[in-house]
């Protein structure tokens, strides 16, 4: 889905060694649109325990969150599909895809947090170091 998936997926991983989600609790709203734009980035099934690694939490939060994701994906004309034993994806259109992921990310995020990511590597946020993991 995009070009420089690697680029990026280094620069997430740095950026999560810096921080330590552990020691704040993210609100339903922030874990929810986490979910969301976590699975619409992906182009494999994201497992439950990697949610539960992430915003330690149990399964069963995790799942709870994912119905509560579910209606604003069918409202986008996307399902999200449960690949047993693997984890869950959201599949529809490319297009689809990236025009929910630019509202969500628009909607939820601060510019000026995302491009300081950008340029220096640093969130300014809890919020923000959640969505850039």
């Amino acid at each position: 889905m995009i070009g420089n998936r690697n680029k990026i997926s280094e620069s997430f991983k740095k950026f999560k060694q810096q921080m330590t989600p552990e020691k704040y609790k993210y609100d339903a709203e922030e874990m929810e649109q986490f979910l969301l734009l976590k699975l619409l980035l992906e182009e494999e099934p994201v497992s439950v325990q990697y949610f539960q690694d992430i915003l330690f939490i149990s399964r069963s939060t995790v799942l709870n969150h994912l119905r509560a994701i579910d209606g604003d994906v069918f409202l986008n004309d996307m399902t999200i599909v449960h690949k047993t034993r693997i984890g869950y994806q959201i599949e529809g259109d490319l297009v689809s895809k990236c025009t929910l992921f630019a509202r969500k990310l628009l909607k939820f995020m601060n510019m000026r947090e995302f491009y300081q990511f950008l340029e220096s590597e640093q969130s300014l946020s809890k919020k923000g170091e959640l969505f850039f993991l």
